[in-house]
């Protein structure tokens, strides 16, 4: 026992819980004194948790009902076609430079038990580590101070986060939930107080584990692992930080430089570009919250009001996770620029608002909290600012955009594609439809793992279109120019070496169709593209000079 009373062996006490009287553990998690438990406030707050708990099974349920059109999309197919987990180094992979190890191993868990033939499975493990996130986004709310109630509505109005649509629903995005959760759960573990230092170091440990699983899940894992470092820097100090984040930080860097071959990056974005992506992700960060303007200001108000208080009254040892979380958020917006800003998807697109918005809110909070603390009409008003876009951000729950129609998928199309790659011998280590080798869709077909369904004669086009073409990085021969755009013979075998010049393919007897195939040729070291089947006749538009495309015969 400590000399005040409280038990040694637990390490998690902060200097409140101690002038409350209460133990805090390495999850959080607060021990009452059991004569508090018959307070009003007890209950209350006991209330507030069934609520919150009662609340999340509603949001997966609403999340699995309105999405129940979403398939299989884009990313997804390498997860299935092209990780194994009997190919220990093929799960090493950089999938868009991303180290995506134990998002792997779970979705081939199940693909190995349900093929692609059911997607609910899929969509019930992204639904439950979304709530994951939500859930310990209360905790920190908790943490840092913030009021039950006040931390209760904004961890609710992230379970209906509708604007982060992608990462409620596509099963790929358990790469970039895995990360924010691991990253919480190990701010919650190494979160605790300085003179505790000396007695206890597992929670270190543990926060290093969690630390090492966020970065075996994405990219965004070192960097949530730097904010973790920072939060422990400003509680304990450098050397308890640096021994927190330097294990899941090694074992990045080992990964970097020695991980087999795979999709790496895009190009980053120049100066300008990464400055306009990043303000623009920066204010959606908090808007998406709220969807009114007016509010979406007030909350960046009181982030910045309760850090000018902050630092005038003196920092609080609670406060040291905001001000990480804060650092956090900019830096993020300013990494995402850099990365995303000269990509095709603006700051808006719904994965990476996820992303902002899940450091926002708990500021967001914390900075409300702080500033109504004084008063309770102050403190309804702060709940009612986090509670306003709720209703926007539920309507956006299920598909309600173009874009989310276009990300639903299709099994029709997924059946079809299987077909012709095994019709038309598609095979070959190539990329093929923009993510996934024609070796592992043919493996996945003769498995048995792809649905087998009926499709019309346009699917069918569209799905030659798909797996026609694959990606090639080695400069082809006996090349001779195009004169200019319209239709190419080509033949197994053949290339089409691209050069610097961006290239739209339509097939020549569905010019008018609804599907075409864009490349780029600066994306992932791409040359050009091989044809994989017996014979295609497309039409060819650069967007440039076509003298600087050239037909290959193989």
């Amino acid at each position: 026992m400590s000399d005040d009373g409280s038990d040694s062996s637990i390490p998690l006490v902060s200097k409140h819980a101690r002038r409350k009287n209460m133990n805090t553990t390495c999850n959080g998690e607060q021990q009452l004194p059991s004569g508090a438990l018959a307070s009003s406030s007890v209950r209350v707050d006991r209330i507030l948790d069934w609520v919150f708990w009662v609340l999340s099974l509603v949001a997966v349920t609403l999340i699995m009902t309105l999405n129940r059109r979403q398939w299989f999309f884009a990313d997804d197919f390498v997860f299935a076609f092209d990780r194994q987990l009997s190919d220990p180094v093929g799960l090493l992979r950089p999938h868009f430079g991303h180290n995506t190890v134990l998002p792997a191993i779970v979705f081939q868990l199940i693909y190995q038990v349900v093929g692609l033939h059911q997607f609910w499975p899929y969509q019930i493990a992204v639904a439950l580590s979304h709530v994951a996130v939500a859930c310990l986004q209360r905790a920190l709310m908790l943490r840092m101070g913030t009021g039950r109630l006040l931390a209760t509505a904004g961890a609710t109005l992230f379970l209906f986060f509708g604007s982060g649509r992608e990462n409620l629903t596509w099963a790929f995005q358990i790469t970039l939930n895995g990360s924010l959760a691991f990253a919480f759960w190990a701010l919650l573990v190494a979160d605790r107080d300085r003179e505790l230092d000396s007695i206890s170091r597992r929670c270190d440990l543990l926060a290093s584990l969690l630390l090492s699983g966020a970065a075996l899940c994405s990219n965004l894992g070192p960097f949530l692992a730097c904010v973790v470092g920072l939060a422990v820097f400003l509680r304990r100090g450098l050397s308890a930080s640096i021994r927190v984040i330097t294990p899941p930080l090694a074992l990045f860097l080992t990964w970097r430089l020695w991980a087999p071959k795979g999709q790496e990056a895009v190009k980053a974005a120049d100066i300008g570009q990464a400055v306009v992506w990043g303000r623009e992700h920066l204010f959606v960060s908090f808007h998406s919250l709220t969807h009114v303007l007016v509010v979406s200001i007030l909350l960046m108000m009181a982030v910045f009001g309760a850090i000018v208080m902050t630092v005038k009254n003196g920092r609080r040892p609670e406060d040291n996770i905001p001000l990480a979380l804060l650092v956090g958020l900019v830096l993020l917006a300013a990494s995402l620029g850099y990365t995303r800003g000269g990509f095709i998807f603006p700051a808006s697109t719904p994965r990476y608002v996820y992303l902002g918005a899940s450091l926002a809110l708990p500021l967001s909070a914390w900075a409300l909290g702080r500033l109504a603390e004084s008063s309770k009409n102050l403190m309804a008003l702060a709940v009612a600012l986090l509670l306003v876009g709720l209703p926007a951000n539920m309507r956006l729950i299920g598909p309600s955009t173009l874009y989310d129609e276009l990300a639903l998928g299709s099994p029709v199309m997924t059946a079809a594609v299987a077909s012709v790659a095994v019709d038309e011998a598609v095979a070959g280590p190539y990329v093929i439809d923009g993510l996934f080798t024609a070796n592992g869709l043919i493996r996945a077909s003769k498995e048995g793992r792809i649905p087998v369904l009926a499709f019309s004669s346009e699917a069918r086009r569209e799905a030659l279109l798909r797996v026609a073409l694959g990606r090639a990085v080695r400069a082809p021969v006996n090349c001779r120019p195009m004169a200019s755009a319209g239709m190419v013979s080509l033949r197994r075998g053949d290339y089409l070496d691209l050069g610097p010049v961006p290239v739209r393919l339509a097939l020549a007897d569905y010019p008018d169709g609804p599907f075409v195939q864009e490349y780029f040729p600066e994306d992932g070291g791409l040359r050009g593209l091989i044809v994989l089947v017996d014979r295609i006749d497309i039409i060819v538009e650069p967007y440039g000079d076509a003298t600087s495309i050239h037909k290959c015969r193989g």
